[in-house]
């Protein structure tokens, strides 16, 4: 028994790496034909497939492998060169992957509502707030931090680093814009059935030159300027019995009705930058709108620096109020479905209804042109809630809008930092800055706005 032990041993060593390689090849062999799949039957479906990646990103080797072997199930029934399919082969997907989504305790939910209290709250701290255990504490939260349920970013202060989140719709389907301050790629139909739409950061000195530049090569075109007001995480829906989100529409729309509301103070205190800051600091802050609670050795490292000057920037920028520390629920926590809700003019003050949603965004857009402003609530929800949500507002607001689209308040590029001019304490900006393509076709463009480079 012991000889025959040892030889499966020895077997199972050889070819178990070989059998992986084909469990391997087969995975990909599917993603491949699914990506080519949809990208030639619809191609914002594929946009929306691509940002599914995330979810399937933060699961781990295992659950990864079992996602594709239970996905290569379910498409038994599809033959992957029939046209018109895409939209129910993406909705397979969505589906699979909501069953691998974390189920939250009552723990859990009580140490991530200390976190969004306090994002830079301590163990210690997460101890004291939530009365748990140490060792509970320690468990919980170390499994809600590998499983990626949350992350904690920082929202940069635009304002106070002299720069502006742009939004650039344009309904001009033959030019492409390519940039150094560009933050996001395109997107067809992301908003408003507009043909394109950009993110982008631009120096608020030079607003008016940017806009200009959009207007002359970009055919209709809207240039909003967007600015980061609330970010609320609400576990009022969330059962802990059943551990599950579960939203009592009926009641939502009795509070939408009470037109309690909540107002929205802006920190105007300190908002200009009056500290020297350094393309380092930058740098680091690029770090931290993807991961505040990343290790201060991986960003020393990354950035080639010590670990005391990595500390010693992120405490100067967090008390010089260069980003906010907000708590982002992910997918995995089980807020699966994204609704962009567009509001046609500002308003003052928040339905406090919004704020009990499990996750919300409140942003102001201020169109360039006409300088009107109007307010944007992107909200995360639990499966099938979309269509009940937009009964309701279309009820009480028939001119809502609404979007799939997602606003990224963290981002801020790498790429960016090295057109910060540090002596001076501005930005390089030109009209070099920014490239406009006339497209031809998939394969040949050429510059329709001839740019030299910087």
């Amino acid at each position: 028994m012991i000889a025959q032990g040892k030889i499966k041993s020895v077997v199972d060593r050889k070819y178990r790496p070989r059998r992986e390689r084909k469990e391997k090849d087969t995975n990909n062999t599917l993603k491949e034909k699914l990506v080519e799949f949809i990208s030639v039957n619809d191609q914002q479906i594929l946009e929306d497939y691509k940002k599914l990646q995330s979810q399937l990103d933060s699961l781990d080797g295992i659950r990864e492998k079992q996602f594709w072997q239970h996905l290569q199930g379910a498409l038994k029934t599809f033959k992957l060169d029939e046209p018109r399919k895409a939209g129910k082969i993406l909705e397979i997907v969505k589906s699979l992957l909501q069953s691998y989504t974390i189920r939250l305790n009552s723990s859990d939910v009580k140490i991530l509502e200390a976190i969004y209290q306090q994002p830079l709250l301590t163990l210690e701290g997460i101890c004291s707030a939530t009365k748990l255990s140490w060792g509970t504490v320690q468990k919980r939260y170390n499994n809600l931090a590998g499983s990626k349920v949350y992350k904690i970013v920082a929202v940069p202060n635009y304002d106070k680093l002299g720069l502006a989140p742009i939004i650039v719709l344009t309904l001009d389907s033959e030019r492409e814009i390519s940039s150094p301050y560009l933050t996001s790629i395109q997107v067809n139909n992301g908003w408003c059935s507009t043909n394109r739409l950009w993110e982008m950061l631009i120096p608020k000195s030079n607003l008016q030159e940017f806009a200009k530049l959009i207007f002359k090569h970009l055919q209709n075109s809207r240039i909003f300027e967007r600015l980061f007001l609330l970010h609320s995480v609400n576990f009022t829906y969330f059962d802990r019995g059943s551990r599950s989100w579960n939203i009592n529409w009926p009641q939502w729309e009795l509070e939408l009705e009470k037109d309690e509301t909540v107002k929205v103070i802006l920190d105007h205190e300190n908002r200009h930058r009056k500290q020297r800051i350094k393309r380092m600091d930058l740098k680091i802050l690029h770090f931290l709108t993807q991961n505040l609670r990343r290790e201060q050795r991986e960003i020393a490292q990354a950035l080639n620096t010590s670990e005391s000057k990595v500390s010693l920037c992120k405490k100067n920028l967090y008390n010089d109020k260069y980003f906010t520390p907000v708590l982002q629920l992910t997918n995995r926590a089980g807020l699966t479905e994204n609704l962009l809700i567009i509001l046609k003019e500002k308003i003052q003050e928040i339905p406090s209804a919004f704020l009990r949603l499990p996750q919300t965004t409140i942003y102001e857009l201020t169109e360039y042109s006409s300088k009107t402003k109007q307010t944007v609530i992107q909200t995360q929800l639990p499966p099938g809630s979309k269509t009940r949500i937009k009964e309701i507002l279309e009820r009480k607001n028939p001119d809502t809008q609404f979007s799939n689209y997602t606003i990224q308040i963290e981002n801020f590029p790498e790429a960016i930092t090295e057109a910060f001019d540090e002596k001076n304490q501005n930005w390089m900006w030109g009209p070099p800055a920014l490239k406009i393509y006339h497209k031809i076709n998939r394969n040949l463009e050429f510059p329709y706005y001839q740019i030299p480079k910087i």
